[in-house]
């Protein structure tokens, strides 16, 4: 294929439009796309909002105030959402993605930790389980922080604070858990990974801060599991991530980050920009970066409010559950995860099967549904699994078209 040559006339609208939306439709439709968590749908005041703010550019401060505002919103609503306590001090802000938020999270806690005169010459490092998002090594590696990577047990999906003991120590600046892995769904034991960080302070007088990954839960747990202790509940959680744009229920790209107390983050990496009305606080990677996503979180945290985001999540779990119900009928599968919280479904073919995973894949992509197929990264000795992800724009028809397209692939498949 020969390098495309930049247009020398350029086309009309019309022709232009039609180019690339031909060359899109090749591509997988989003409602059929079970492969990924993003947002499909929106409905019609939010798309206005969207359109309507697209030209915004979210660090010009000076010239929109109210967006540096409505940001720091939001951010304090999730930290409520989150049970903050009272005699805390929160902040955030939204960023690109969860990805984002790492970065940031880690840029805060090496900063504090290297700001100490005592630890100049030592390496920090962070310790998570290998059931961690690529982000976390990704953060880590082009920090040149230390990973400690606590093996998961085999047979297991998550981590425990037994797990985690011998991996901590005095050059330790972030722990984190998972509430919700992007592989399989399960949580690491935050309880006992809290009581732990409690008992090294208490014994080595070790303060070292908990970041919570709530990519996938942080609209969910919320609402579903409210008695759970998982959040700004447990001690030692300093920071928490989430995705608007999963289960937060807005299109890519934008997460959030909340810091239980503003005074955690280091006055050197916070951008100061003053204005007539006061002084704005950005603490992001990124500079120029619309604003249409956040404005989007802002309007469905007030539209929906609490009793919207439970009825979106109950629906959304039964949905995954009626194709648990249905795929068990199949009597062709083992499951890791059956949307037991996170509307995920998680399993692979049963030993004996006459076919893989792959296969069934294969099979209903031509019928244009994708799932997510791979390896645990933890254990590449598992069978390879699929995931299946589920989203409220899911209809009652096409959940049956699904499940039929899985008998049709069976019935195809096992008569060779």
């Amino acid at each position: 294929m020969s390098e495309p040559l930049f247009p020398e006339k350029g086309l009309s609208q019309k022709e232009t439009y039609r180019i690339i939306k031909t060359q899109l439709e090749l591509d997988a439709q989003p409602n059929y796309n079970l492969a990924i968590f993003a947002t499909s749908e929106m409905d019609e005041y939010a798309t206005k909002i969207i359109n309507e703010s697209l030209a915004i550019n979210f660090p010009n401060v000076t010239q929109y105030p109210n967006i540096a505002e409505i940001n720091l919103k939001v951010a304090l609503m999730l930290a409520n959402l989150w049970n903050i306590k009272e005699n805390d001090s929160p902040w955030g802000s939204s960023t690109v993605g969860s990805s984002e938020a790492i970065f940031l999270a880690t840029i805060a806690a090496k900063t504090r930790f290297q700001e100490q005169p005592q630890n100049q010459n030592k390496i920090p490092n962070i310790v998570f389980g290998a059931n961690a998002h690529t982000a976390w090594y990704k953060a880590a590696n082009y920090q040149g922080i230390e990973i400690r990577e606590v093996p998961v047990r085999r047979g297991g999906f998550s981590v425990d604070a037994s797990d985690m003991r011998s991996y901590i120590d005095g050059n330790t600046i972030l722990v984190v858990g998972v509430a919700g892995s992007h592989q399989t769904g399960y949580d690491d034991d935050l309880i006992s990974i809290n009581s732990l960080l409690e008992e090294l302070e208490q014994i080595n007088g070790w303060n070292i801060p908990l970041h919570i990954d709530a990519a996938l839960s942080g609209f969910i747990y919320p609402f579903i599991r409210s008695d759970y202790m998982w959040d700004f509940r447990l001690s030692k959680v300093m920071s928490i991530n989430a995705s608007g744009h999963k289960y937060g229920l807005v299109y890519t790209s934008v997460g959030w980050l909340v810091i239980r107390n503003k005074a955690y983050i280091p006055e050197s990496i916070i951008y100061k920009i003053k204005y007539l009305s006061g002084e704005f606080e950005q603490f992001s990677l990124n500079f120029s970066r619309g604003s249409s996503s956040m404005l989007a979180q802002y309007y469905n945290l007030l539209h929906l409010g609490y009793d919207g985001y439970l009825e979106k999540n109950l629906s959304t779990i039964a949905k995954a559950q009626y194709l648990v119900k249905e795929f068990t009928k199949l009597d062709a599968f083992e499951f890791i995860y059956r949307a037991f919280f996170i509307p995920i479904i998680v399993m692979h073919v049963k030993q004996d099967s006459k076919f893989t995973i792959d296969d069934i894949a294969q099979f209903i992509q031509k019928y244009g549904w994708y799932t997510a197929v791979s390896q645990l990264s933890f254990d590449l000795s598992h069978p390879k699994i699929m995931k299946i992800i589920i989203r409220d724009s899911l209809t009652t028809k096409m959940l049956e078209e699904l499940v039929n397209c899985f008998k049709l692939a069976i019935n195809n498949l096992n008569k060779g």
